[in-house]
């Protein structure tokens, strides 16, 4: 889901990702079975756009978490900066991974919490809200948590708050 979602409407991964589902595209041996079925892959992927980009950075990807799956004792600066040398693989992608694979305790700025952001601030401050680099919007929302909630280091903390993000988020135009 995580590469799937880029530049893509979550209502169209999930159907993607239902499809996978369905037709037992998403078990133990997954590298396989995709590398088997590339054309029938890209056919249940074909929902979520950009079929030949994203299979092949999903391949990355799944490649990638064969072999650094065991690492999840790794810090999360280590594991983020092995993500981000993954073609296909940005910040947010990375702290998704993170976040939802290895249950790091990461914020995801996604364009929801930006939308979120931009509602509840004064409307002259919208711009800068848009153009803020990634990480600057990470580390403060982050710092923002840590200050505010006793169990910060919690990861089912930060999914729980990105869900509710997405949902309010999706609430708003």
């Amino acid at each position: 889901g995580a590469v799937l979602t880029q530049n893509t409407a979550w209502t169209n991964v999930e159907r993607a990702l239902h499809q996978l589902h369905t037709h037992n595209f998403l078990n133990n041996d997954i590298i396989t079975l995709w590398k088997t079925h590339e054309q029938r892959v890209k056919t249940l992927i074909r929902l979520a756009g950009f079929i030949n980009q994203k299979y092949e950075y999903v391949m990355n990807v799944l490649e990638w978490w064969e072999q650094h799956r065991h690492l999840i004792n790794k810090s999360t600066a280590e594991l983020r900066k092995s993500l981000l040398e993954v073609r296909g693989v940005g910040r947010e992608t990375a702290d998704t991974i993170l976040c939802f694979a290895f249950h790091k305790p990461v914020f995801i700025v996604d364009a929801y919490f930006r939308r979120v952001l931009c509602h509840h601030s004064p409307p002259n401050t919208h711009t800068h809200y848009n153009t803020t680099p990634y990480d600057v919007l990470r580390v403060a929302a982050e710092w923002h948590i840590a200050q505010t909630t006793e169990h910060k280091h919690c990861p089912h903390i930060m999914t729980q708050l990105h869900a509710g993000i997405v949902e309010y988020g999706k609430t708003l135009r």
